[in-house]
């Protein structure tokens, strides 16, 4: 499985069936496909990834970008403490648990988040 050839056919695919991109996803695809390839440079290490190639598949065919009003709306307008995270990000992680078929624990997923690199990747 090549990274590099994967983010060339999500690129294709918006092409190909006029589907707008927007450039916050662009954005997106490319830090991930740049962090998976230094994470994962070797023949080997791609390898590694084979299982968890639909994953990745979905995860670049997918443009959350136009759901982030919706979302958005789940937040207080006024928050106190820390400042939210990005609300396409946290349904991104959620969308990624739930796609890999990881327990719904976010405790264990925060844990497989620090133990696999991959996962932080497609997260964030």
């Amino acid at each position: 499985m090549n990274v590099r050839q994967i983010y060339c056919n999500a690129i294709k695919f918006f092409e190909r069936h006029k589907l707008p991109i927007s450039t916050e996803h662009k954005r997106y695809l490319k830090h991930a496909c740049r962090e998976l390839v230094r994470l994962y440079p070797t023949k080997q290490d791609e390898e590694r990834l084979a299982p968890y190639s639909d994953l990745i598949i979905s995860l670049f065919l997918l443009d959350l970008e136009p759901l982030r009003l919706q979302l958005q709306t789940f937040y207080h307008p006024k928050p106190r403490g820390t400042p939210p995270h990005d609300p396409i990000q946290m349904f991104r992680s959620l969308l990624c648990m739930i796609l890999s078929g990881r327990t719904l624990s976010f405790t264990h997923s925060v844990k497989l988040l620090r133990s696999q690199p991959l996962f932080a990747t497609l997260w964030f």
